[in-house]
């Protein structure tokens, strides 16, 4: 088992030319992410910000770029089933010319996304963009697959985001014999560029979704 709660986090950040480090978590039963904590004094690096939500994060912020700026590390997850409660991130992202992390998820039996921050923003899993250099890098891929159920609920979100010039990543979700979401999001958006498809997959045909957003696609 993997248990992070009151903002634990793991975190890999590359501010140079080099590439932020990957997170391969490997959790035979279960993963389970919640909690948050301001105890800590906002730094520049990991960007930990006045909420610091438990999860896994990997960025690239650059800062000391010769040429490209690094990509951001890969996240990888297989369990047998994944909780994310009220305060915990599974978060990739870029603000410069490097490129987000991949996330991909796999889960043998649930994954279940829940509520949101104190500050009112999602619990879940998300992928950002938010340079704002004409070489703004994409974002990364978010590529989630279980044997059973995802259910996402209370304000929680899959998110694959950019608000500048680099495109969003794309969004695949194999749901096992279900899909079920009530007030919560999957959503692929972009102010400036191209934004993601979004690809549901349940293969007994139970989805229930009451807010996808994007070019969306679903299948059996």
């Amino acid at each position: 088992k993997l248990e992070m709660t009151g903002g634990s986090r793991i975190n890999t950040t590359t501010a140079t030319s080099g590439h932020g480090g990957n997170v391969t978590v490997n959790a035979r039963d279960s993963i389970s992410m919640s909690g948050e904590t301001g105890s800590f004094a906002p730094e520049p690096l990991f960007s930990l910000g006045g909420i610091q939500p438990s999860g896994i994060y990997t960025k690239t912020i650059g800062g000391n770029c010769s040429g490209t700026c690094g990509d951001a590390g890969n996240i990888s997850i297989t369990t047998g089933s994944l909780t994310l409660d009220s305060g915990g991130q599974i978060n990739s992202g870029t603000s410069t010319s490097g490129h987000g992390g991949e996330i991909t998820i796999h889960a043998t039996d649930t994954i279940s996304l829940s509520g949101t921050l104190s500050d009112g923003s999602p619990v879940g899993v998300l992928s950002r963009t938010i340079g704002t250099t004409p070489d703004a890098g994409s974002g990364g891929n978010v590529a989630i697959s279980v044997g059973q159920s995802v259910t996402i609920s209370n304000g929680a979100s899959v998110s694959s985001s950019s608000t500048g010039p680099g495109n969003t990543g794309n969004i695949q979700i194999n749901a096992g014999n279900q899909f079920a979401m009530t007030n919560s999001t999957v959503t692929t958006e972009a102010n400036h560029a191209s934004g993601g498809s979004i690809k549901i997959n349940a293969s007994k045909g139970k989805v229930s979704a009451d807010s996808i957003k994007g070019k969306v696609e679903f299948e059996r």
